[in-house]
């Protein structure tokens, strides 16, 4: 297969990418960081102006996509919200919902492209004091998977929350922030200390056992890794 992941270069995209390198599929991947073992293109998301002529350079000899997983993220700063400011969220916005909008339009546009994946998150239905920017950039990217379902029929679009996996994003919530202002830190120290947040390379082979499935779920749907055990 031919498969496209954004974030490739850590965390849970770097899991996947390596994951499917493994199997034996073609994988195209998108990162701030370069990345040596799979068809790639550095490309920071947040300057969005950059990404087509990315894509069009990484995808030149690529008729068709088997599968897009929509990895690349942000959490930014654990704050309340009257302290985020417009720019700050602005950017958490491009990065998390307005790049992906770009990677679509082009791909939808000059590729046939099978099934789409975006990584979601609980925060994308559930609000924590702190969390806004994060939720609300979430929560709009769930909801523009729907609206392209809607509008293209001959692709497949998911929204899929992982849970709780091993990042950067975890050693931050867990070493960083206030855990008596923001108290669902609290539950995350927790996890991670009982072993319910899981490695990458595990979450990574959970989605890859459940994706060829998902085109089963109503187009456009949304669903937690930890409903499937």
């Amino acid at each position: 297969m031919n498969i496209l992941i954004t974030g490739v270069s850590s965390g849970l995209g770097k899991a996947l990418k390596d994951e499917y390198l493994n199997l034996g599929h073609n994988v195209y991947g998108i990162s701030r960081s370069k990345v040596n073992d799979c068809n790639h293109i550095s490309c920071d998301l947040e300057n969005l102006d950059g990404i087509e002529s990315k894509l069009c350079r990484l995808l030149r000899n690529v008729s068709k996509l088997d599968l897009v997983v929509l990895n690349a993220g942000m959490l930014g700063e654990i704050k309340t919200f009257d302290k985020w400011t417009i720019k700050e969220l602005n950017k958490i916005m491009n990065v998390n919902v307005w790049s992906n909008k770009i990677i679509l339009d082009w791909l939808l546009s000059n590729r046939k492209i099978h099934q789409v994946i975006s990584i979601s998150s609980g925060a994308s239905e559930h609000t924590y004091k702190g969390w806004s920017g994060y939720s609300l950039s979430k929560s709009s990217l769930r909801m523009m998977m729907k609206v392209y379902s809607t509008e293209t029929e001959d692709t497949h679009f998911m929204s899929v929350a992982p849970g709780l996996v091993d990042t950067p994003m975890q050693d931050y919530l867990c070493n960083e922030v206030d855990t008596n202002e923001f108290t669902v830190t609290k539950k995350f120290i927790e996890s991670k200390e009982n072993g319910v947040t899981k490695p990458p390379k595990d979450v990574a082979k959970s989605i890859i056992e459940l994706i060829p499935s998902l085109t089963k779920f109503e187009n456009g749907s949304f669903i937690d890794l930890r409903d499937k055990k």
